[in-house]
């Protein structure tokens, strides 16, 4: 399947970022799930329609009306004593419900040294505060 190149460049815009470093971070066993705290944040952006144009027609379709387009948040990725800023993307019927990706500007396993398997805590903000999750860094 082709790369979708816009999506680091639509990750830039709605966080101001100079770049987007390739390879997120999959963040796996997240819990509680994330969704429905979620759903109450306000998004820093909502990624457009015509991100999948350059994809096959009917799963194009697939994306767009039954997952829903990626919503993206504030968040910070806590590990031990540092933390970093990041941002997560959540869709509405994610492909897997106890998962996060998380963006940076930074390469964030190796700022945070962490590896497979490591625990982490994701949290997004919600104007006032940090709402967060639990989950171990994926190999995805």
């Amino acid at each position: 399947m082709k790369q979708v190149t816009a999506w680091p460049a639509f990750i830039c815009l709605a966080t101001g970022w100079d770049h987007v470093e390739p390879g997120t971070l999959t963040v796996d066993r997240v819990a509680p799930f994330p969704g429905p705290a979620l759903s109450q944040v306000e998004p820093l952006g909502i990624e457009p329609n015509n991100i999948f144009d350059d994809f096959d027609p009917g799963y194009a379709r697939f994306l767009r009306e039954v997952r829903g387009p990626r919503r993206f948040y504030v968040a910070r990725v806590v590990a031990g004593e540092e933390w970093r800023i990041a941002a997560v993307s959540q869709q509405k019927t994610p492909a897997c419900e106890h998962r996060l990706e998380v963006y940076a500007p930074y390469n964030l396993r190796a700022d945070l040294a962490l590896s497979t398997g490591d625990k982490v805590i994701v949290d997004a903000f919600d104007r006032t505060t940090w709402l967060g999750w639990q989950g171990r860094i994926s190999t995805s």
